[in-house]
């Protein structure tokens, strides 16, 4: 493994990033804040913050389900179409209303 921000990014494209949950470099990716302190310090200029928001992208995009995609691309559906977001937030209301809450 590599130290240092730029292991954030060597390490999980070197040894990859299992899927599973004990893989320590699935975590590497997400050990920053992404301030941009390693850009500005870095002397070849390697924009490690942009680097890390692209390994993100991959893990989640590779990590999904089927339920939770589904569940996007129906919210996706729904957001998209203002009159069925407005009945479908009195809906929700109304659970809730039902619900107790």
């Amino acid at each position: 493994t590599y130290p240092g921000p730029i292991g954030a990014v060597l390490t999980p494209q070197l040894a990859g990033m299992d899927a599973a949950k004990d893989d320590p470099n699935a975590s590497l990716p997400y050990a920053s804040s992404l301030c941009g302190a390693c850009f500005d310090a870095c002397p070849v200029k390697i924009d490690i913050p942009s680097l890390l928001v692209e390994l993100r992208h991959q893990k989640t995009e590779q990590a999904g389900t089927t339920a939770e995609s589904l569940a996007m691309k129906a919210a996706a559906a729904v957001m998209a179409r203002p009159g069925l977001y407005t009945s479908a937030q009195r809906a929700a209301g109304l659970g809730r209303v039902i619900a107790g809450r």
